[in-house]
């Protein structure tokens, strides 16, 4: 089944969208839907996206998605700086570096730090040498387009945010989701 097909089908009917929307593709002679992106929509409808994922896939006390597969998209891959299945998360690391993990957990739990809420991930670092830091992900999540929207959702706070506009420069937008909540 073609991706948008399967797009209406599961996720656009069903959370009564109102408007249609379209997908970028690769070329003209494949037209094979960029799934890694190129999804146009409404800001309406972009965040009932959103509203889905703060509902855990449930939509109108539908289970649209499994709130396995939302749990899962949703938790930062290491690996990838904090990228998992579409959705980017807010990363930062500590600006001072420590002699050891203790110090540096003691420093990540101490009462001043407003990043308390956050995972994080103590890590070596080579610079100094023989130092540690600390890696931040804050807990809310943002899938962004190829033009700097971005659709942001923040669960702790219950919380959408939309950004449609033009140009990459969205770090506003980020620096607020980041410090201001």
């Amino acid at each position: 089944m073609p991706l948008a097909k399967y797009l209406e089908e599961k996720i656009w009917i069903p959370l009564g969208m109102e408007y249609g929307a379209s997908w970028s593709l690769d070329d003209n002679k494949h037209r094979i839907a960029k799934a890694y992106g190129g999804l146009n929509t409404t800001a309406m409808d972009l965040a009932k996206i959103g509203r889905l994922y703060l509902r855990h896939g449930n939509w109108e006390g539908k289970q649209i998605l499994s709130e396995d597969w939302v749990n899962k998209s949703t938790v930062p891959n290491e690996q990838s700086n904090g990228y998992q299945y579409q959705w980017r998360f807010i990363t930062s690391t500590s600006k001072d570096s420590y002699p050891d993990s203790i110090s540096a957990l003691a420093a990540w739990k101490s009462p001043d730090n407003i990043n308390s809420k956050c995972f994080f991930r103590i890590y070596p670092d080579a610079s100094p040498p023989n130092s540690w830091r600390i890696w931040y992900i804050h807990p809310y999540f943002y899938a962004y387009g190829f033009d700097g929207q971005v659709l942001g959702v923040c669960p702790e706070k219950n919380l959408i945010m939309i950004r449609l506009g033009e140009g990459e420069d969205f770090r506003l937008f980020m620096y607020i989701l980041s410090t201001k909540l």
